[in-house]
């Protein structure tokens, strides 16, 4: 049964950040997104890959063969990664490209001019770009591990006859997947945003198209191995060779079968996140943020953006107000944040202690501690009093 997913380029939670949308000048800005439709089938059948090692046993004795437990790196996260990269380098940011320059910052964009710049950049030159992008050109590695013992006897017969010696032969069993990659949808919105500092701020949608291309892009192709090795006596034909379990792109010529682009949030709603209007607006981004855990990437960008920076010089900041922190604080022993509290050193002294396994009474030594004591104010508007 093929495995069906979806994958939005640029994701959802890139789009909530201003910074990722096209800036067109005249305060107008642009975005494309994709929904890439990926179909993963595997092969029913097994077949022999390459061959890992051989071992030869002469006859008429028992031995014990010290292999090595073998662990199988695999892949298919890397080529999801790469097929992901490229196709915003490729698609989205060349198509955003082509579109602002044709159009202007004002124009108006139709849906049939959407898919048109969509179909001229996919095709041959994309899964050229797909293959080149790729960090790996297998789908796994063996890396050896930690060393087992494994018993293979080969003794004299019932008949008192020796056998003769044997060879052993190590393989993986492959798996062939074929992933079949679709441009299933293509949505565009542009839209004029200007901050005002006595005004309230405005932002309008100035075009806001999509369209459903259906487009065969390309197909991966690769073996991914079973976890363990086989071991094959006497003869043995790999149905694969060492060349032949690399990663290919191949175009896809056939359509797309019927099926349904899940919904999601749309280029309207993202815009409200990546330039907010509203007290309201404002509310919901900043509890978004704070929902998730606000990274440092995402915090340099929501600075830069309340306060009309670059993400340069925003970091530049945090990182500035984190060293003159750390450095007073050594210095004098106390550094005070306006509004959230203050950073303390303290000396605390020897003392008597005792070990909480045996009860043992024990010395404590001296040392030096650093707290952060949050301000009142701060406090109660996190956590009030009920």
């Amino acid at each position: 049964m093929p495995q069906t997913i979806w994958l939005q380029i640029p994701p959802e939670n890139v789009l909530e950040e201003r910074s990722r949308w096209r800036s067109l000048g005249n305060k107008t800005f642009s975005t494309v997104r994709f929904h890439i439709l990926v179909r993963k089938n595997r092969d029913k059948k097994l077949v022999n890959g390459p061959l890992i090692k051989e071992l030869k046993l002469p006859g008429g004795a028992e031995y014990q063969v010290a292999q090595k437990k073998v662990h199988i790196v695999k892949h298919s996260d890397t080529i999801q990664q790469s097929i992901q990269e490229t196709v915003t380098t490729k698609l989205a940011q060349e198509v955003a490209q082509k579109i602002a320059s044709e159009i202007g910052s004002n124009g108006v964009l139709a849906s049939a001019k959407l898919a048109s710049e969509v179909r001229t950049k996919s095709g041959l030159e994309l899964t050229e770009a797909v293959q080149e992008s790729l960090t790996v050109t297998r789908s796994y590695e063996i890396e050896d591990s930690k060393e087992i013992t494994q018993s293979v006897t080969w003794k004299a017969g019932t008949d008192g006859n020796v056998r003769p010696s044997i060879t052993l032969r190590f393989y993986l069993g492959l798996w062939r997947w074929n992933w079949d990659v679709y441009l299933y949808k293509v949505e565009y919105l542009r839209l004029r945003y200007e901050k005002n500092w006595v005004w309230p701020d405005v932002r309008k949608t100035i075009s806001e198209v999509s369209a459903e291309p259906k487009l065969p892009l390309f197909r991966v192709s690769f073996y991914e191995p079973q976890d363990e090795f086989s071991m094959s006596e006497g003869s043995y034909v790999p149905d694969i060779n060492d060349e032949g379990d690399e990663v290919r792109i191949e175009p896809l010529p056939d359509h797309i079968q019927r099926t349904s682009c899940p919904t999601g949030a749309s280029l309207e709603s993202l815009a409200r996140l990546a330039f907010p209007v509203t007290k309201q607006e404002r509310t919901d981004k900043k509890g978004k943020h704070l929902a998730a855990g606000m990274t440092k990437t995402q915090l340099v960008r929501y600075m830069a953006e309340e306060h009309e920076l670059s993400n340069k010089q925003a970091a530049a900041f945090l990182e500035s107000l984190a060293e003159v922190a750390i450095k007073e604080t050594k210095k004098n022993g106390v550094f005070v944040v306006p509004g959230l509290g203050r950073l303390v050193k303290s000396s605390r002294k020897a003392r008597m202690g005792r070990n909480p396994q045996t009860g043992t009474a024990l010395k404590v030594p001296a040392k030096t501690v650093v707290k952060f004591r949050v301000a009142k104010a701060a406090k109660d508007l996190i956590a009030p009093k009920k």
